[in-house]
């Protein structure tokens, strides 16, 4: 184990083993580890944190997502937080679950407008949704958002160009 640490929870995710966070005694752990299935003694800390400080948690990997219910931190929370494990969103950077948990309610989402990806997608609220425009010919353009589940929406002939 990376130290000494309860109430952590842990995952096997492809070919490694992760805790998440935990209780060291004294204060909340939002740290990742990491370890190979071939070597669990060997732990390192992963590139991410937990998305709350929450300690006591229950993790699952569910289908294509890693999920993260509830937990304490001074109070209890009913938070459900999730990740997805792959994504094909070119338009971000980091592609590791570990860095992009978001919550139920603001799940991330893959946004084209002209058909073209968007940039730069941002969750304002579970209704609002920013993107950057990509260049695009002048004319009205379909504005389509697409979750991870795979469901779509489309706002027709919703942003145009001048």
């Amino acid at each position: 184990m990376p130290g000494a640490s309860g109430l952590s929870q842990i995952i096997t995710v492809g070919n490694y083993n992760y805790l998440l966070g935990g209780y060291n005694g004294s204060a909340g752990i939002s740290v990742i580890y990491k370890s190979s299935v071939s070597d669990p003694t060997t732990w390192t800390v992963a590139s991410g944190v937990i998305p709350a400080l929450q300690y006591g948690s229950q993790v699952a990997v569910i289908d294509d997502f890693v999920y993260l219910f509830g937990g304490y931190n001074t109070a209890y929370s009913s938070a459900i937080y999730r990740a997805p494990l792959t994504h094909n969103r070119p338009n971000v950077s980091n592609k590791s679950w570990i860095t992009n948990w978001r919550t139920i309610e603001t799940d991330q989402s893959n946004v084209t407008i002209g058909g073209v990806q968007a940039t730069n997608i941002n969750f304002v609220s579970p209704t609002s949704i920013t993107a950057g425009t990509p260049v695009h010919a002048v004319g009205a353009t379909d504005v389509v958002v697409t979750n991870y589940d795979g469901q779509s929406a489309t706002f027709t002939s919703g942003y145009t160009y001048w």
